[in-house]
């Protein structure tokens, strides 16, 4: 039988140096779990940057006697979702090109447009904006080209969205937008 510690309360120092196995084992499992949890949200945000390089989409635009209008490019290497487009004439905007050919020199204009409001534009995709049928209204056009900005509303598959701008006075560094809801 063991002898009555002549300490009464004190701990005797072989049982103060046990190692307590329950509790050191929880530590280290709450340890390994909280880095497990950290390269978990680091791997999770490592793919989606990679996703959104792969899928990232970037309208330009082509105005020149190549394409004898304008058109528009997904220079990109994800689709474009496209909401919304506006043709502003001398920072008012049109409804239609009829409107904004009207605007900038009333005349007989001979024409073909495409819309792409609400368009999907797929990695390296074109699209004629405006095409003259003749060549005098090509340069009627480009007399007054100054005068017109005309913008796409585009998203990424992740709903990052931008601006496009075609505007021969100013270059365009598609701002980011909240959203490209239609209009």
């Amino acid at each position: 039988m063991s002898e009555p510690s002549p300490h009464p309360g004190k701990i005797p120092v072989a049982a103060a140096r046990r190692v307590r196995w329950d509790m050191l084992s929880s530590a280290v499992a709450v340890l390994v779990g909280a880095c497990a949890l950290g390269v978990s949200w680091y791997t999770a945000r490592l793919q989606r940057t990679q996703i959104e390089a792969q899928i990232w989409p970037t309208l330009t635009f082509q105005y020149g006697d190549a394409v004898r209008g304008l058109a528009v490019t997904n220079k990109g290497t994800g689709p474009a979702l496209v909401g919304w487009t506006r043709i502003l004439v001398d920072g008012k905007a049109k409804a239609n090109w009829d409107e904004a050919l009207a605007a900038l020199e009333p005349r007989g204009w001979s024409y073909s447009s495409t819309g792409i409001d609400t368009a999907v534009l797929s990695a390296g995709e074109s699209a004629g904006l405006l095409r003259f049928d003749r060549a005098d209204d090509y340069a009627a056009f480009g007399a007054g080209a100054h005068r017109l900005v005309y913008q796409a509303c585009f998203c990424s598959l992740l709903k990052a969205c931008e601006v496009a701008t075609f505007s021969v006075t100013q270059t365009s560094h598609n701002p980011p937008a909240p959203d490209c809801r239609p209009r």
